[in-house]
């Protein structure tokens, strides 16, 4: 039987407790839950739709089982996609959950010291209450937000054109 919370699978739908890639906590990560992004993502659709891009070597869909109608969709790497993930990200839909992954996971970490960026570019994320939000891509550069790395700059707070976030 399938969890009422997966018939009200939109926007709406809670974040797993986990990143599906490296199985951490957000708590132990930090930043936030993605997504989608334009080289990865997973999301649950009543369409299994498949699409082609030149850029994105992967792209499936799996039928949610005991929910006629509902796909779970993945796009990225063939690589990202192993069975684990895909069994956990069936496992989280099934039981009402939205799959997400970690920034890290992503690439929208630090390429110095692995520390969440404080603005993950072009994602989609997940907020708490289940809410998909949206983080547009700005002319700005996106400094590591960790003190002890050396591409922490501070923020400027209402200084200069483009102020760190």
């Amino acid at each position: 039987m399938v969890k009422e919370g997966l018939l009200q699978w939109g926007k709406t739908l809670k974040p797993g407790s986990s990143c599906l890639i490296c199985h951490k906590h957000i708590l132990a990560i930090g930043g936030r839950r993605i997504v989608a992004q334009a080289q990865r993502g997973v999301t649950i659709s009543d369409e299994c739709t498949r699409r082609t891009h030149e850029e994105i070597t992967y792209f499936g869909s799996l039928l949610l089982p005991g929910d006629p109608g509902r796909y779970l969709l993945l796009w990225g790497d063939s690589d990202l996609w192993n069975s684990k993930v895909l069994t956990r990200a069936a496992h989280l839909a099934i039981h009402g959950k939205r799959p997400w992954f970690c920034q890290i996971c992503g690439g929208r970490a630090c390429n110095v010291c692995l520390e969440p960026l404080p603005f993950p570019m072009g994602s989609d994320h997940v907020s708490d209450d289940g809410e998909v939000l949206h983080s547009p891509i700005f002319p700005i550069t996106n400094q590591c937000p960790n003190l002890i790395c050396p591409r922490y700059v501070p923020a400027r707070i209402g200084g200069g054109r483009w102020s760190a976030i």
